[in-house]
């Protein structure tokens, strides 16, 4: 006793622990499965919702420094405008005042000594400390005015960037006595590590400053997935850019995803190594106590539990080598992006030195000659292919064109004079002016013609590219245009530097402008230097940014697809461009060996899973099959008795012999015997005497069962056989029999079913009888309208002949009587209906009986005879009738003509006064048939009518209105059909109708 309730608590430990398993692997199953969907994208929205939080805080704050920034400044150049001299030179408006001058230049602003710019009232330099100046000073500036009117307290403009130096300045208003007597301006120079503080701390982040079309900020190499976050300093007019690394936040996200999925898995791992021991152990003791419902629920248990680990660990290894292989796409774009964006980077600083270069070479040249152009800048155009031109832009007088264009000739270009492109879009002498900035120098000049002396000052992009260059005295970059020669969608860009006379003046005046060096670049040529080298997968595409609002795409095309993307900007004389490179394939596409990975898991699990419960199944199976087996023959005796006994049919089993060993009770109820009587006997006494001889060829010598008597029954054998039978009163009655060999072993016999066919058989006799009378009814019809409209026609031909001739008798009596006329034409007017009616009885009722062989008929031919008939019926030019190229037709030839002559007729006669009629017939292949259709312009017809017109004697209209009988269409109906086709009609009222048919092919 002791023993077994140890046992009986053992065993209840091991089921509790193997519970607490089960559940544990159910809990960490859920938990797995809420993790993939909703835990994890929660987890990562949080990470999302704080990252974009910090980001807003740190922009706050860089905003905040940027400001306090600029305000130091302010306040440095207002202190200085507030010093006496400086106010008493602006007043009086004194350029030589020694003491501001001194003054002026010892000032130090941003670690340097200022670059200050003094204007009166009238916005005249009085003084200006260093030539180099960025800044444009002149009146006509709005910036200027709103100094002047106290619109805005003092004025901020980015100049440049060099590097990782930024270039601004910032005017102030002179005030004296509360009232502006003119302007300080500090051109400052500041390092971007003193600007933006962040920068010295972080570096996966970059700053940006944009102000009209120009950039300027922190370098952004360094981050790998930007995120842009922006904030509008109004008081300065300038975009102010955080862009922050997204990549960081991305590894996070993912590690810690990684980290709940690896625990969860581990869990899962021991959870089901302990299941399934626990499991083992527990049916083991079930299947000895002989407890086969609860080890059934066992032993499912375990497919069950793999099937639902098999699951989540698929989807759990899906997500982690979706996320492995996303990692790996977006490293490798992060490579590719920033190698080829440095390419272009490095091509952009070549070709900005190759500028450099030729710049230096006319600064250090008295004169340039033209070969010594041509020389010099041959060698950069061999090496850079990209590079659409360089040119040489002197800036000259109108006294001066004349010589310039001269010396052009004497070079050798005998047709050179300085153009611009007129209103009407071409080349034109330019007209007089003050300045000219012509392409002088132009290598290679082949495929660059046109640009050869084209005015750069007349085109106003160019111009003002060409004035900021000037007075920023720096390389500046025009925005997107089309290069000379070159198809309007592709971009181009110059780049323009100017170069100025070597004079020694005073350190305050401007540099005396040459010219201008310039480059042309095409856009897609500098980028296919750079696809060479690039994935196949990989696309790229590039936007001038310079004007926020308005970017312009230099190349490419903008990404249409979620997929992977990298953006950077690079800084370029001036403008700003966003080169974004991303990926050609949708993200869903380079998770395609995760998905492989997620199937192939599902299908192992699937396949151990109905591996294990066709196990379980198959066991049971065995055990069952003994009792299912005794069940299934004693119900199948039990089915053929019930199917037997309770036919319709009469059902007859026979052995070889012919002796009967089946009878069923509809057999007993067909001949009257039952069925003790005749099981035993011979099949004979169910047959009339009349048949026993076959009866006995059927079954006789059974005993030697050779070849040929084997072939002998079996002809025998078939469905549908006729047949005598005899009731027991004697009596014989049609019979149906369906006679079949059955084999069993080596044991033949026959089955027969049998049907009594009595009622069939007389009702065959009486629809024969029926279809006899009806074949004799319709011939006497067909001779009666055949005899009465030929004995119709001689009276009614006499009606109306006497008619006339009384007419024409008596015409003198009736030349007054109105009435009389009236009454003999409608006397006439019948006659000529009553023979018409007649007539188309006749040709409706012969149209079966048309013996008339079938030939070939070309309806080309048809079809001209019938528009002859027509068109000398009507007027020319009231009636149409076209056609497209007819098919030849194997039928009755007058037939045709009828059918095709009748609707064509029916086209032109039923049309609104004084329309001209159209009748249109086409045709289309319709496999067997030939689908003709006859479309006319007329009156049309309501829809409720179309049936109704194929019916005989059927009309619409009233004869005054459209003469007609109303058998027209009857006899195009049975024409069709006799040729084995269907004729209906589509129409609208007002709108004309369409008769279709169909006819078979020859």
């Amino acid at each position: 006793m002791n023993k077994t309730n140890l046992k009986n608590e053992a065993s209840n430990k091991v089921i509790i622990f193997r519970t607490v398993v089960g559940y544990s692997i159910g809990l960490l199953s859920l938990l797995m499965l809420l993790s993939a969907f909703i835990i994890i994208p929660k987890i990562n929205t949080l990470f999302e919702e704080q990252y974009d939080k910090d980001t807003k805080r740190e922009l706050k704050k860089e905003v905040a420094l940027f400001n306090n920034f600029i305000e130091s400044q302010r306040r440095v150049i207002e202190d200085l405008a507030k010093f006496p001299s400086i106010t008493n030179a602006v007043m009086l408006s004194d350029a030589d005042n020694g003491s501001v001058n001194g003054l002026l230049k010892n000032v130090v602003i941003g670690g340097e000594k200022g670059r200050l710019v003094l204007q009166d009232i009238e916005a005249n330099v009085l003084v200006q400390t260093t030539k180099q100046l960025q800044g444009i000073y002149s009146n006509e500036e709005p910036w200027i005015e709103e100094v002047l009117n106290a619109s805005k307290p003092y004025h901020f403009q980015l100049l440049s960037q060099n590097q990782e130096f930024i270039f601004f300045k910032l005017s102030v208003p002179v005030l004296y006595s509360g009232y502006v007597e003119g302007i300080l301006t500090g051109e400052i120079k500041i390092s971007t590590s003193d600007v933006f503080v962040n920068q010295t701390f972080s570096s996966d982040t970059a700053i940006t400053l944009t102000q009209n079309e120009l950039t300027v900020g922190t370098s952004t190499n360094q981050i790998a997935l930007a995120r842009e976050n922006t904030a509008v300093l109004e008081d300065l007019n300038v975009i102010f850019t955080y862009i922050t690394d997204d990549a960081p936040l991305l590894k996070r996200e993912r590690s810690v995803q990684n980290l709940i999925f690896s625990v969860l898995l581990a869990g899962l791992a021991v959870s089901f190594i302990l299941f399934s021991l626990l499991s083992y152990t527990g049916t083991l003791q079930k299947l000895k106590q002989r407890d086969r419902k609860n080890s059934r629920i066992s032993l499912f248990l375990m497919p069950i539990t793999i099937g639902v680990l098999g699951v989540s660990a698929s989807i759990i290894t899906f997500i982690i080598v979706s996320n492995a292989k996303q990692v790996s796409v977006e490293n490798n774009l992060i490579f590719e992006s920033q190698k080829h964006v440095q390419e272009v980077r490095e091509n952009l600083n070549t070709y900005l030195g190759i500028l450099d270069s030729v710049n230096a070479f006319f600064s250090a040249s008295e004169e340039v000659e033209r070969q010594d152009f041509k020389a010099f800048v041959e060698s950069f155009l061999v090496q850079h292919k990209s590079i659409k031109a360089i040119e040489w832009i002197p800036s000259i007088t109108h006294e001066e064109r004349l010589v310039l264009e001269e010396e052009a000739r004497l070079d050798g270009f005998t047709n050179f004079s300085i153009n611009e492109v007129n209103q009407d879009g071409n080349l034109a002498s330019a007209p007089q002016r003050e300045h000219y900035l012509p392409v002088y120098y132009l290598e290679p000049v082949a495929g660059n013609e046109n640009a050869l002396g084209f005015d750069l000052a007349s085109n106003p992009l160019e111009l003002k590219t060409l004035i900021k260059a000037q007075e920023s005295e720096s390389k500046v970059a025009t925005s997107k245009i089309t290069l000379f020669e070159e198809d309007i969608t592709k971009a181009g860009i110059f780049i323009f530097r100017p170069v100025f006379y070597n004079d020694k003046k005073q350190v305050t005046e401007k540099l005396k402008l040459q010219g201008f060096t310039s480059i042309s670049l095409r856009v897609e040529d500098l980028v296919n230097e750079v696809l060479l080298g690039m994935d196949s997968n990989l696309a790229l595409f590039i936007q001038d940014i310079s004007d926020p609002e308005f970017p312009e795409t230099l190349y490419g095309t903008p990404q249409v697809v979620e997929s992977f993307s990298r953006d950077e900007i690079i800084n370029l004389a001036g403008r700003s461009w966003r080169i974004k490179i991303y990926s050609k394939e949708n993200k869903t596409e380079y998770a395609q060996s995760a998905w492989g990975m997620l199937i192939t898991g599902l299908i192992f699990s699937g396949i151990i899973v109905l591996g294990l419960v066709h196990l379980i199944r198959r066991r049971e199976y065995v055990e069952q099959i003994v009792v299912q087996r005794t069940a299934e023959l004693t119900a199948s005796e039990e089915h053929h008795r019930a199917i037997v006994e309770l036919a319709v049919d009469g059902l007859i089993t026979i052995d070889k012999f012919g002796i009967i060993e089946r009878f069923n009770n509809a057999a007993e109820n067909i001949f009257g015997y039952p069925s003790k009587e005749v099981i035993g006997s011979n099949i004979k006494i169910l047959m009339p005497a009349s048949s026993h001889q076959g009866s006995d060829d059927y079954f006789k010598n059974k005993q030697d069962e050779t070849k040929e008597q084997i072939i002998s029954i079996e002809r025998y054998i078939g469905s549908g056989k006729y047949a005598k039978g005899q009731h027991k009163n004697g009596t014989t009655f049609p019979i149906e029999v369906s006679v079949s060999e059955i084999k069993l072993g080596s044991t033949i016999k026959y089955s027969g079913i049998v049907r009594d066919i009595s009622d069939r058989v007389a009702f065959e006799k009486e629809r024969e009888q029926f279809i006899e009378k009806l074949t004799d009814s319709n011939e006497e019809l067909e001779r009666f309208a055949f005899v009465c409209s030929h004995d119709l026609q001689e009276p009614l031909r006499m009606i109306r002949s006497f008619s006339e001739k009384l007419q024409d008798h008596i015409k003198d009596d009736l030349e007054h009587d109105e009435k009389g006329k009236k009454y003999f034409h409608f006397v006439i007017d019948g006659a000529i209906r009553a023979q018409a009616l007649i007539n188309d009885i006749l040709t409706y009722s012969s149209i079966n009986n048309d013996i008339k062989q079938l030939e070939d008929v070309n309806m080309q031919d048809l079809l001209n005879v019938i528009k002859k008939n027509a068109l000398d019926l009507t007027e020319g030019d009231t009636v149409e009738i076209t056609y497209d190229t007819l098919p030849n037709l194997h039928g009755n030839k007058t037939q045709l003509f009828q059918l095709f002559q009748n609707l064509i007729n029916n086209g032109i006669k039923y049309q609104k006064p004084d329309a001209k009629a159209h009748v249109h017939i086409s045709v289309k292949d319709a496999t067997d048939h030939w689908c003709f259709s006859i479309k006319d312009n007329g009156i049309g017809m309501d829809e409720r009518h179309f049936k109704k017109i194929f019916e005989v004697f059927q009309r619409l209209h009233r004869r005054s209105q459209y003469a007609g009988t109303g058998v027209g269409l009857s006899i195009c109906k049975k024409v069709v059909e006799r040729h084995g086709g269907t004729i209906w009609v589509e129409s609208e009222k007002g709108m004309g109708s369409t008769f279709y048919f169909t006819l078979l092919k020859a």
